[in-house]
């Protein structure tokens, strides 16, 4: 098929939109106030604005690097990534509940290839266009227009307005000791991504991945707002750690997490075993100095609880006399997982403890 677009990938394996916490620090600077409009829920990823207390915009952008299965062709490997950007960002907005949204594309791709490979301007090109405006459908979000950018790296992200009423948003700043910690899908697509870039997994191996991050988090918002929680978040480039930090630091608690619970994608403890680790998920690690790790995890395990995720589930806290309906209500929504990995506690605020189990 010509120069394959896994050429061009990137050590990420996750959504291109996040490098790390302290770069995104840094770009992060400006007014939360303008007149009657106030930033609500400012984050590092995304921001909900309120203007009236009536209603709020949460605004939010993500890119998503390439991932190619081993035998596609380049329309439907286009199609895929698409897909999977548009399960991310909309899943982003869901954590509102039930948001109104409006997207924008953004579509990084060189301007040699494009100029080069007709695959691009044809059938192909039309196919990609029909894919995301499928998956755009199913999430009920409403395409607006578009950004096209010349990048040696091909990209694919989207800009993004999801309206929602402040009383229904799922906040990050609600977590109280004793509440228990709720993830709604398995960990691992940065590993296998990676693995997949290396050669060292099949296709076939991506099977649970794919059909994880395509999965929306809609359900699980859902179930969430149904049963009622203290606070929630997605999982995503930052991975369950670095994500669990942002409530932790917001509600100014503490967490306890047993990793024997959380729940893991096929082949990626063996990838990790192997040292198959994309760069996003070694820089996690590394940013995780407020984490405590029990002396008989080992790298690969703690590798495991930073991986930079593409399309990753909700991290719900809630109350332990919700704990029981909020499983039942995952179940129900038929979410990619319903596991209950950890708790939080009081505690120096952002500091998490992982060990094989709670004690």
């Amino acid at each position: 098929m010509g120069r394959r677009l896994r050429d061009h990938l990137d050590a990420r394996g996750s959504c291109g939109g996040g490098r790390c916490r302290c770069v995104l620090a840094i770009v992060l600077t400006g007014d939360t106030r303008l007149g009657r409009q106030q930033v609500v829920r400012p984050e590092l990823e995304a921001a909900a604005v309120s203007g009236n207390g009536r209603e709020a915009a949460r605004h939010d952008r993500d890119v998503l690097g390439s991932l190619v299965l081993e035998d596609a062709q380049l329309g439907r490997a286009v199609v895929l990534e698409r897909a999977v950007a548009i399960e991310v960002v909309r899943s982003e907005v869901e954590q509102d509940g039930d948001a109104r949204t409006k997207c924008v594309n953004v579509l990084e791709l060189e301007a040699r290839q494009l100029a080069h490979d007709p695959r691009l301007r044809g059938d192909d090109a039309v196919e990609t266009g029909e894919g995301a405006a499928d998956v755009a459908r199913k999430a009920k979000c409403l395409v607006l227009g578009g950004h096209s950018i010349d990048s040696v790296e091909p990209t694919f992200g989207m800009a993004v307005v999801g309206e929602v009423h402040p009383d229904r948003m799922l906040t990050n700043a609600g977590a109280c000791a004793g509440d228990r910690l709720v993830l709604t899908k398995p960990l691992g697509t940065g590993i296998l991504a990676t693995a997949l870039k290396r050669d060292a997994l099949l296709e076939t191996g991506m099977t649970e991945a794919v059909r994880s991050m395509t999965t929306l988090n809609d359900g699980a918002a859902r179930a969430a707002l149904r049963v009622g929680v203290s606070a929630a978040t997605d999982v995503t480039g930052f991975g369950l750690l670095g994500h669990l930090t942002n409530i932790l630091e917001a509600s100014k608690v503490a967490a306890e997490i047993a990793f024997d619970s959380v729940p893991i994608l096929p082949h990626t403890r063996n990838l990790a075993s192997r040292g198959v680790i994309p760069g996003g998920t070694e820089r996690n690690l590394a940013a995780a100095d407020r984490v405590e790790w029990a002396s008989e995890l080992t790298l690969s395990d703690r590798y495991l609880c930073v991986d930079a995720q593409t399309s990753g589930g909700l991290l719900l806290v809630v109350p332990p006399e919700h704990e029981a309906a909020l499983l039942a209500a995952l179940i129900e929504e038929k979410t990619p997982a319903a596991a209950v990995i950890g708790r939080i506690v009081a505690g120096s605020p952002g500091t998490i403890r992982v060990s094989r189990q709670l004690g």
